[in-house]
């Protein structure tokens, strides 16, 4: 496997040109060598959806800003039948169906929930945004690098195996009101959290196992063997969440040596689809809760 510098390709990294397709070039060039490190030099990138294949690695060296284009090039990446929200889903980065996949170095993606008011944001651009979509992949590994100002869901893990998230640093607008969670674990199995920080106004690192139609014959998919450790949480809602989403089960999922600062719940268990919770520990966890729930918009309800 080679390496792929995406200034090769012919990326400027200024951070006003779009960068979209000469970034494309290089993820294009990667999956046609069989795989390899496509590398993002210091810089500012913008740029829209990038569609990764197997045995890929996106290298953030630091300074490097992955900036997520405001509206040109951001492509819908709901799966086809999903019902988890009734909005279309545009991601920044998206693979289905893929393994061996990694993103790391200590540079940054940037997303643009920056308004607080997300009625604005859906006015103007007609869509919100997350970073990472993987649907059916195995073998993720995600490291050292920071995502800010995530829109919704910033990454979302869907039906995923062998996962190991270790060192990154999720910092949403705290006031950015309504799904922009920073972890959502879908229905995952053999999947390890460590090392974050994560701060979002909705929930910090939350684990779902949600039907993929919403069909009666569709199977749900459990979320099993997930370990959540060292991590830093700051929220308006909840810090370490099983559900809502729960139409499948969950088990064997573990919680340890985490720190919940200033947020509005530290831990909850919202079984509103039905599902069964086996075998869940929490230990040595500490939190700070915040009875005026400050992070909110005081006359409006739960999302």
């Amino acid at each position: 496997m080679s390496g792929f510098n995406v200034r090769e390709h012919g990326a400027v990294g200024d951070g006003r040109t779009n960068d979209t397709r000469a970034i494309r070039r290089a993820v294009q060039a990667c999956a046609a060598g069989g795989g390899g490190t496509i590398r993002f030099p210091a810089g500012v990138y913008p740029c829209g959806t990038l569609v990764l294949s197997s045995d890929m690695t996106l290298f953030l060296e630091a300074g490097a800003v992955l900036l997520e284009s405001y509206r040109e090039d951001m492509e819908d990446c709901t799966p086809e039948g999903a019902t988890f929200s009734s909005a279309r889903r545009h991601y920044l980065i998206y693979a289905e169906g893929k393994e061996n996949i990694a993103i790391c170095g200590h540079g940054r993606i940037q997303g643009r929930g920056v308004l607080d008011d997300c009625d604005l944001d859906m006015s103007e651009r007609g869509f919100r945004s997350g970073i990472l979509h993987f649907v059916d992949c195995t073998n993720i590994h995600l490291s050292d690098f920071t995502i800010s100002l995530g829109d919704i869901w910033t990454v979302h893990l869907l039906g995923c195996k062998q996962v190991m998230v270790r060192g990154i640093s999720i910092l949403n607008n705290l006031s950015r009101r309504g799904g922009n969670d920073g972890l959502d674990i879908n229905g995952c199995h053999d999947v390890m959290i460590s090392d974050c920080r994560i701060e979002a106004w909705d929930d910090c690192i939350v684990l779902k196992s949600k039907a993929r139609k919403g069909l009666e014959s569709s199977r749900p998919a459990s979320c099993e063997n997930v370990v959540v450790t060292n991590c830093v949480l700051r929220t308006g809602c909840t810090a370490l969440k099983i559900g809502s989403e729960s139409t499948g089960d969950f088990r064997d999922i573990h919680f340890s040596n985490c720190v919940v600062r200033e947020s509005s719940s530290g831990f909850g268990i919202h079984l509103l689809d039905g599902g069964t919770v086996e075998r869940v520990s929490c230990s040595n966890i500490s939190m700070e809760i915040v009875d005026d729930n400050r992070y909110r918009n005081q006359d409006e309800d739960n999302f």
